[in-house]
Formats: structure tokens, sequence, C-alpha cells
């Protein structure tokens, strides 16, 4: 599957955000909502997603937390004393 933006040539209302076609849309919703599956969340619809995105916001805080302390062990094992 391609990431960035999607080009098909088919008139959309620039108004709109995403500014995708509809076909292009249920097909960006699809991948969003495979991709919280693997990540250990199921939802049906993207509309009730709302109430479950402070799990979202504490997941990746957790996971830029232990990025930070990975960092933070390997520079301290690279430095040794003499």
């Amino acid at each position: 599957m391609q990431s960035g933006p999607l080009f098909c040539c088919k008139p959309i209302l620039r108004s709109t955000v995403p500014s995708l076609c509809p076909t292009h849309f249920q097909k960006g919703e699809k991948c969003l909502i495979r991709d919280l599956r693997k990540a250990g969340l199921n939802v049906s619809s993207l509309s009730n997603l709302a109430p479950k995105f402070h799990v979202i916001v504490a997941e990746y805080v957790c996971q830029i937390q232990s990025r930070r302390r990975a960092a933070r062990k390997a520079t301290v094992c690279k430095v040794e004393p003499k």
C-alpha cells in the first residue's frame, strides 16, 4: 500500500478535510481501522473513536518515554570512567 497523498483526478470539494474522493476516503478509513486493530484497539467504526483517543495518546507518550530511556541508557553505557 502506498503512503502519501493520493491523486486520482476525480473532482472533489476543496473545502472538505481531508480532500479525498469518496473512494480514497473509504480506503483510508479501512487502512486506519486495520492499523488500529494491529495496535490492539478493536474499533468497528471511526465515528465512536473519540472516547478512546486518550488511550492512543497515553500509548504514544509511553512509547516516547521508552525511546528516551533507551537513548539515555545507551549514552550512559558508552561513557566509561578512566
